[in-house]
């Protein structure tokens, strides 16, 4: 009854994001030349262009030299295999329901440098903490340069909210030592059919892999290599701007950078297609950027990093011998 009543609501989260993402993909079409769109993105400027899919690539390198920092507790992993594993992952966003790539990539690394899946999923949810902290300091410092949309200072506020308290938990969690483990013992024994022995174990795995927020030096390369990773994407940002004829200052390109990874928060299809164009018209039409122009840098932005994740996490599957099917069946039981 529970797997029929999960399977039930996964469907309608499904259906719900390709809606969400249909509607939206209307939206951002509507009204739009379809010969200045063309002519736009025939002329685009592929020197700017190129350099763009080079800071994008470089932002990936960063996080995936992130992830290596947050598992320092567990294992030190290559730095060649956690970006390996972040571009499966990310491949896996693109391509399959639900952002199943984030799990994906925690059991398929874990798996192979034998360690706890558990824990490793736990260093994926500090590292999602982050990027939304970090997209919290962009937004902040945008606002010191320009006036931002009433309904992006909610999203931001509720964003705040969740991010401190969620960092919060993770922390207490952290620290908490092998007494308060033991006070969940009365917890534990509570659970029926058993699994009161597989809950213990998950929840010292988890916070095992939380062992980064106890290590400054961890957290000190952790800050860093995300404060690299977003700063070359408001590179690329600015370069794939400038590549349509799109001249905007620094804090313009931070603002549609921000404003996109907002948006894509919302329930869509897999690859944040529609929501993503949408979002980056809307954000570029504060500077009165023409429609068929700021759809062309949407399908820019969007398509070139997307076709990049798909390609290389697709060459990555076949070089590890795995296959993509693997990544919807990934096992997340305890070790």
């Amino acid at each position: 009854m529970w797997e029929k009543d999960t399977l039930s609501k996964n469907g309608l989260r499904f259906w719900l994001g390709l809606a969400i993402s249909a509607v939206a993909l209307y939206l951002a079409f509507r009204n739009t030349s379809w010969p200045d769109l063309a002519a736009t993105l025939l002329g685009v400027d592929w020197l700017l262009l190129s350099a763009g899919l080079v800071a994008n690539g470089v932002s990936l390198a960063a996080r995936g030299w992130r992830w290596q920092s947050l598992l320092l507790p567990l294992k030190r992993v290559p730095a060649w295999e956690t970006f390996e594993y972040l571009i499966i992952g990310y491949m896996g966003n693109n391509l399959l329901p639900f952002r199943l790539g984030e799990i994906a990539r925690a059991v398929l690394l874990a798996q192979e440098q034998n360690l706890s899946k558990t824990a490793s999923l736990a260093t994926v949810v500090v590292e999602r903490l982050l990027d939304v902290l970090s997209l919290i300091v962009l937004i902040v410092i945008v606002t010191l340069q320009m006036e931002i949309p009433v309904e992006l200072k909610g999203s931001l506020a509720a964003m705040e909210l969740v991010a401190v308290t969620a960092l919060l938990g993770l922390l207490l969690a952290a620290w908490a030592d092998q007494r308060h483990l033991d006070r969940l013992e009365a917890l534990y024994s509570r659970l029926p059919l058993g699994f009161g022995p597989v809950f213990k174990r998950l929840v010292g795995s988890f916070i095992q892999g939380l062992g980064v927020l106890r290590s400054a030096r961890g957290m000190g390369l952790a800050v860093v290599h995300s404060a690299l990773a977003w700063l070359l994407g408001v590179v690329a940002t600015y370069l794939f701007l400038a590549s349509v004829g799109v001249w905007l200052p620094w804090y313009g390109a931070a603002f549609v950078l921000a404003a996109v990874n907002v948006g894509i928060s919302v329930p869509s299809s897999p690859g944040y297609i529609g929501v993503f164009h949408y979002v980056a018209v809307l954000a570029l039409a504060l500077w009165a950027v023409p429609r068929s122009t700021a759809l062309s840098f949407a399908l820019i932005f969007h398509g070139l990093p997307y076709i990049l994740t798909v390609v290389l996490g697709l060459f990555f599957l076949w070089r590890k011998g795995l296959a993509l099917g693997q990544l919807q069946k990934a096992d997340l039981s305890p070790q």
